[in-house]
């Protein structure tokens, strides 16, 4: 009895022997690299003191980064930022010194210089098949007094002050506008009929007068309020705060004129 006992402990207790050997593997069967000592007994993995790190945390931490020390100054990093270690362990897995999971092969120097083999081996463009746009040019026309490039039947010859605007010309209608137009190619006209305009031409209050806004040349029209038709150069001034004779001067030779102010 006691010997079968013996026994049957035995060998519950070599299976838990067992066990735990193949659970907890020793730290030293983890690679000897540059990123392992870099992390083994140096950097604590629960970001306190726990600094021995096992075989399977170590070798997936340094994993394609053996020989760079960037894996655990990235782990410690990411730990600092309180990031749990598991995380942290994929985010830091395989980053070499460049900071990717894989050592990139160096760019090799090339000479931008032209050689005499280079210049000699390089393509030829085809001539034949570059299609090059024709250069426009503007050429001025030359003078033609007798020519009517407008078209609006009057030469230069014929005394067209414009021969590039066929509203322009000697005989055509001067219209009231506010930007200087001469149509008529005369700048002491303003309007059709000048002071006698045609209502509604310059002269929209009727009175005969035409906009002082309508200029042609120096010239331009005398009424100050083509909207009121008692406004003009020949009204007579009114005690009515306006100027009415539009000579600039509000209410004045107001002479005759009876004011209540004043004492009887």
């Amino acid at each position: 009895m006691l010997t079968t006992r013996f026994a049957v402990l035995s060998s519950v207790q070599f299976i838990a022997l067992a066990s735990t050997l193949l659970v907890f593997v020793p730290a030293s069967a983890a690679a000897n690299t540059t990123c392992a000592d870099s992390v083994q007994g140096k950097i604590a993995w629960d970001g306190v003191k726990r600094t021995t790190w096992s075989a399977a945390n170590l070798a997936a931490l340094c994993k394609g980064a053996e020989q760079s020390t960037e894996p655990g100054i990235c782990f410690k990093g990411k730990i600092a930022q309180g990031i749990g270690w598991a995380s942290a362990i994929k985010l830091c897995a395989g980053k070499s010194s460049s900071g990717d999971a894989q050592v990139k092969p160096q760019a090799v120097a090339v000479d931008p210089r032209p050689t005499a083999n280079s210049a000699v081996n390089a393509p030829k463009p085809d001539i034949s098949t570059t299609k090059v746009p024709p250069k426009k040019t503007t050429r001025p026309q030359p003078p033609c007094p007798s020519c009517d490039r407008d078209g609006d039947g009057v030469s230069q010859e014929a005394f067209d002050c414009d021969d590039n605007d066929a509203t322009r010309y000697p005989g055509n209608v001067e219209r009231a506008d506010f930007n200087g137009h001469d149509e008529d190619c005369n700048d002491t006209t303003v309007a059709a009929g000048a002071d006698g305009a045609v209502q509604g031409d310059g002269d929209l209050d009727g009175d005969g007068f035409i906009d002082a806004r309508v200029c042609n040349g120096t010239i331009c029209g005398t009424d100050c309020d083509d909207t009121r038709a008692f406004v003009n150069i020949h009204a007579a001034e009114l005690p009515n705060r306006r100027d009415d004779d539009c000579n600039g001067i509000i209410d004045d030779h107001l002479e005759g004129w009876w004011n209540p102010g004043d004492k009887q």
